[in-house]
């Protein structure tokens, strides 16, 4: 093909350049969202059995917690509400992933929103929700419990740390479907920890377990972070090659 008749080919193909084309947009009335509303609309695409499933967790706990009010070990009853924590973590690393577990990426890709925004906003509405959560059943649990609130909080926010980074881990480095049976069983195998643990550690010191859940909630934390950043990174590259 001479250059010539590329000359001529594209000559073909070019069009106008538009006549009050920002003019046009301006005054184009359309439903516009800043990023208030768009945080609040993802609340209702975030599953009810999501919020139904946490507020059962922490009604069992409730219960929990006035039924062996005169319990003659109180701090085993600490180490058992624990346990649970995993599986408030559970529901909160699922929902935040279902893009990626259920390859929704590309689709959410052509929102006005992308999907990092997307992720970040459902992320904030989790941990805001999760946070109430732990600060009720801290404050009730210390009614009960003669602990403390930093250790309550401390032994509540370690499990839960930990089973958020380790299935980050995984969702990041498993791109399958099947990476949320992972995710439970992490949530199991912490929780079953969390239960027997204090059978081990209780022929040592008295403040062995405080240490112990300090060593999981830096871990945790360091996971979280470091997965979070890396999961927030891959969506942004995905952004692009779905543009």
């Amino acid at each position: 093909m001479t250059d010539k008749l590329k000359k001529e080919i594209k000559e073909a193909f070019e069009i106008d350049s538009p006549v009050g084309k920002k003019q046009f947009l301006k005054d184009f009335r359309y439903p516009k969202l800043n990023k208030t509303d768009f945080i609040l609309e993802q609340i209702f695409y975030i599953r009810k059995k999501t919020w139904l499933f946490s507020v059962l967790i922490m009604g069992f706990i409730f219960w929990f917690l006035h039924f062996y009010e005169n319990s003659s070990t109180p701090n085993m009853n600490l180490w058992i509400i624990s346990s649970l924590m995993p599986f408030l973590a559970l529901i909160f690393t699922v929902e935040l992933s279902r893009s990626s577990m259920f390859k929704m990426e590309e689709m959410e890709a052509g929102c006005l929103f992308g999907l990092s925004q997307i992720f970040l906003a459902r992320m904030l509405i989790m941990g805001i929700w999760n946070g109430i959560l732990l600060f009720i059943i801290a404050l009730t649990a210390n009614l009960y419990l003669p602990e403390g609130m930093i250790k309550i909080f401390l032994y509540l926010l370690a499990p839960y740390l930990l089973v958020n980074g380790l299935s980050f881990y995984f969702i990041n480095n498993k791109r399958e479907r099947g990476e949320i049976y992972s995710c439970a069983a992490i949530a199991v195998m912490v929780s079953i920890c969390g239960m027997i643990m204090p059978r081990f550690l209780k022929r040592y010191s008295e403040n062995i377990g405080t240490w112990v859940m300090s060593v999981v909630w830096i871990t945790g934390l360091f996971m979280v972070l470091t997965q979070l950043r890396k999961m927030h990174k891959k969506l942004e590259e995905d952004r692009w090659n779905f543009a």
